[in-house]
């Protein structure tokens, strides 16, 4: 049996926005030590991992900036 790599045992969760295409979305997930996970789903094995404090300060900066409902 192979080990896991950490892309395979994680919860990821798919964006709302990315509408119904199985390859053109970001996806989440809550990793241990308190770090969030993103990955395209282009490009699985490539994760970034940042606190939530450093996710909320970007989506607070792009919400701002946003002028418009996002869609």
């Amino acid at each position: 049996m192979s080990a896991k790599t950490c892309q395979e045992w994680l919860n990821w969760h798919k964006s709302s926005f990315s509408g119904s295409g199985q390859d053109d979305c970001i996806e989440i997930a809550e990793a241990p030590g308190g770090k969030v996970r993103l990955r395209e789903s282009d490009f699985p094995d490539t994760t970034l991992a940042v606190p939530p404090t450093t996710l909320r300060a970007l989506f607070t900066y792009a919400r701002n900036q946003h002028q418009g409902p996002l869609s």
